[in-house]
């Protein structure tokens, strides 16, 4: 996963809210996380870059002491969403690299849960900078992870809540991506039928977006 990881991804209200004090040590498990974050957005709108990344961090750190893993990843896209904006696209881009490998664990429901949350905002990034190639391939991990946290749930909590696209019929942002990145999405919709033909929770996913890399690299 980590050789796949570099080789893919290497970069080619108006009312004012008062921040919190400065958060002591003794006193984290008491403090207000979504203040934090208020904090953060009061200090973005007034152009306090440095501070509005600092309160997300602080955010950050006592999600991390609290162990409420799921609630980091909404947080570290705010915060990339404000170094993007602000011109650090490569420090972003690092950061969404970090968090595949935090998430990385494939038997930690709140892991599989979160990666394609990853893969859909380096999708935007993509987007945004015009990368179509590379904005389609991200959506297509985006929703390869979709579906194998689907199936990872189904089979955990032994149930059918989740119902996964099979046949692959919700494909209306592959064949806008696709057209833009002038690649056939008919060809890799073809194949991805055929391959989940077998797919289940134990399916590698990574190695199903390889056979498609290879399609597309034809």
């Amino acid at each position: 996963m980590l050789l796949f990881i570099n080789k893919l991804f290497k970069r080619k209200s108006t009312e004012k809210v008062t921040p919190q004090e400065a958060i002591q040590p003794e006193n984290k498990s008491n403090i207000d996380t979504g203040q934090l974050l208020k904090d953060s957005t009061a200090f973005y709108k007034e152009g306090s870059i440095e501070k509005a990344v600092q309160k997300i961090d602080e955010a950050i750190a006592i999600y991390k002491e609290r162990g409420e893993k799921s609630n980091e990843f909404p947080a570290v896209k705010k915060k990339c969403a404000y170094l993007y904006k602000n011109g650090k696209r490569d420090e972003a881009w690092g950061i969404y690299n970090e968090m595949l490998l935090y998430y990385g664990n494939p038997n930690d429901l709140t892991d599989i849960i979160t990666v394609p949350q990853v893969y859909d905002e380096m999708r935007k990034q993509m987007e945004f900078e015009k990368n179509h190639l590379s904005a389609f391939e991200f959506a297509l991990l985006s929703r390869l992870m979709k579906h194998r946290s689907q199936l990872k749930q189904n089979d955990y909590y032994k149930d059918n809540n989740f119902e996964v696209d099979m046949e692959w019929n919700d494909d209306n942002q592959f064949i806008k991506l696709a057209n833009k990145a002038n690649v056939s999405w008919e060809h890799i919709k073809e194949l991805l039928i055929d391959e989940y033909k077998a797919v289940n929770h134990n399916t590698d996913f990574n190695k199903l977006f390889d056979k498609v890399k290879n399609l597309l690299a034809k």
